[in-house]
């Protein structure tokens, strides 16, 4: 009786720009005896590993720092945005959330506020400047402004 083994290796990378890209490879081969499954395993394996380590080394396009963005200004590195403390050398020089920086500034860039004027905006309902802002303090300023300019947002349906 024959015994299929199928074996695969896959390998994702995160480039710059919140890219990244992935590749991966499988087999199938036919085995004649249960006791080749470990030997045959371990060559699969690093046969793979080889393989798609090999490849992925191309990486084709990958975006700059603007990429995705609306007004041309880099973006940040990886982790950024996703609730995660940016770490080493990319993170922010302030305590607050990307994501919730990214939205006071877009909500008030959208409704033509002068920098100077957010930055009291934010003195005043969180009580420091927009870099110092900690994230409770960031939430009541995105609070603020949504009152002041409305919301897109959908009201949350109540629980059941």
């Amino acid at each position: 009786m024959a015994i299929k083994l199928n074996t695969a290796y896959s390998k994702k990378l995160g480039l710059p720009g919140y890219s990244s890209h992935a590749f991966s490879a499988s087999v199938e081969v036919e085995l004649a005896d249960i006791n080749q499954v470990g030997t045959e395993c371990a060559r699969l394996y690093g046969l793979l590993q080889a393989s798609v380590d090999g490849e992925i080394r191309n990486t084709g396009y990958v975006p700059d720092e603007a990429y995705g963005s609306r007004d041309g200004s880099p973006r940040r590195g990886r982790g950024e945005g996703r609730g995660r403390a940016p770490r080493g050398r990319d993170a922010a020089p302030y305590p607050c959330s990307q994501r919730q920086r990214d939205l006071i500034l877009k909500v008030a860039r959208e409704n033509g506020m002068a920098p100077e004027v957010l930055e009291a905006f934010a003195n005043e309902h969180g009580g420091a400047g927009l870099d110092a802002l900690e994230k409770d303090a960031a939430s009541r300023v995105i609070d603020a402004l949504f009152e002041r300019f409305g919301s897109q947002r959908q009201p949350h349906a109540p629980a059941a």
